[in-house]
């Protein structure tokens, strides 16, 4: 969900998607798959931050946004202009409002991981907490 519209900043949303899109090798399974991410870049949204994801009133029965989500993430401005972007991941279940910064690289693994119940919110959020708050997988520290 694109929360920046600042000038200059369509090229690094187009950047992120594309990024987010790569197709990954899944280790057993043969073909690639990408995330399954729906891309929402609409200025209603411009500002929201984590804290603001969490009231159910934006996934409201009456709300055309999307199905109410566990996990949200987020392109906010700094995903958007850092020369690293990283994307504002965060949880809607099991501690609302946590959020951690991930490689776009690794939104696949994060959202397959926690759709399938393979892994939980907490267990990504802690490694990145662990690895100077930003998740780049869990062999990015020796």
């Amino acid at each position: 969900m694109r929360t920046s519209f600042d000038p200059g900043t369509d090229a690094g949303w187009d950047a992120l998607c594309a990024a987010v899109a790569v197709e990954q090798t899944v280790e057993g399974l043969g073909e690639p798959f990408a995330a399954n991410i729906e891309y929402v870049s609409e200025r209603r949204f411009e500002g929201l931050t984590a804290g603001d994801l969490v009231p159910e009133t934006l996934w409201s029965e009456e709300s055309d946004v999307l199905p109410d989500p566990t996990h949200v993430f987020l392109a906010d401005l700094l995903a958007l202009t850092d020369p690293e972007p990283t994307v504002l991941v965060v949880d809607r279940l099991e501690e609302p409002g946590r959020s951690f910064r991930a490689l776009p690289s690794e939104v696949f693994g994060i959202q397959a991981n926690l759709a399938i119940g393979n892994m939980m919110f907490n267990e990504f959020a802690d490694y990145a907490d662990d690895s100077g708050g930003v998740f780049r997988g869990f062999d990015d520290h020796v």
